[in-house]
């Protein structure tokens, strides 16, 4: 039985809903300025920091035509306007704060801005669970590069064969299963075929079913 010392969470599709709000504004940022993108472009880069997305827009869809900066500053005045609408994941307050009691460390690691963060911050309050807080501007690679978990981990003190990681992007589940920890999938944004194929080692499809679960894997004394 793995005695896990800590259990990191993601943000978006895990405590948080705003992935769509998000998508909404990039479309929208993407139709003001008659961008044309594939269908799949959305999902490619779930997970990954806004300035990965619009850097690739800006060099393989514009060819340089419409700078990524400009792109993503006018895509920011839009999900400000969208952001009251951000909501929480069923049942992710309650489950972090009984997380709290059992494992001894705890981490955010999400691929957003501390800007975006902070506007779900002020109206959910979070942080206070939380040890360490890896952003996506504190890293040079992000998921599905292990990088973001490599430095949380470290920051953590704990090894990551002793943590334990929630995700719900094949993105984020590719960079925690690098870092060589265990994951475990919720299905509130892909589906369970697409987080086993990332390598998952549990899918679940809700704070009740990951409470059950670690349980099971990580008992009380």
């Amino acid at each position: 039985m793995i005695e896990f010392q800590a259990i990191l969470f993601d943000l978006d599709g895990v405590i948080i809903y705003s992935e769509d709000l998000h998508a909404q504004a990039k479309k929208l940022t993407l139709e003001k300025y008659g961008i044309e993108y594939p269908d799949h472009l959305f999902k490619d880069f779930k997970g990954r920091p806004d300035k990965v997305f619009w850097n690739h827009v800006s060099e393989n869809l514009t060819h340089g035509v419409f700078p990524a900066d400009e792109l993503d500053s006018h895509k920011r005045k839009i999900f400000l306007e969208l952001s009251e609408s951000i909501s929480i994941v069923p049942g992710a307050l309650e489950f972090i704060a009984k997380a709290h009691e059992k494992f001894p460390r705890m981490a955010l690691v999400t691929s957003t801005t501390e800007a975006d963060m902070m506007i779900s911050e002020k109206k959910f309050r979070f942080l206070k669970w939380f040890d360490v807080v890896q952003l996506g501007e504190h890293t040079l690679n992000h998921k599905p590069h292990p990088e973001p978990y490599l430095k949380a981990l470290s920051r953590l003190g704990v090894s990551a064969s002793r943590a334990l990681v929630i995700e719900d992007s094949p993105n984020g589940v590719r960079s925690a299963r690098a870092a060589g920890c265990k994951v475990i999938g919720i299905t509130t944004g892909f589906t369970p075929s697409e987080l086993n194929a990332a390598g998952t080692e549990y899918i679940v499809a809700g704070f009740n079913e990951i409470e059950l679960l670690i349980d099971r894997v990580h008992p009380d004394e």
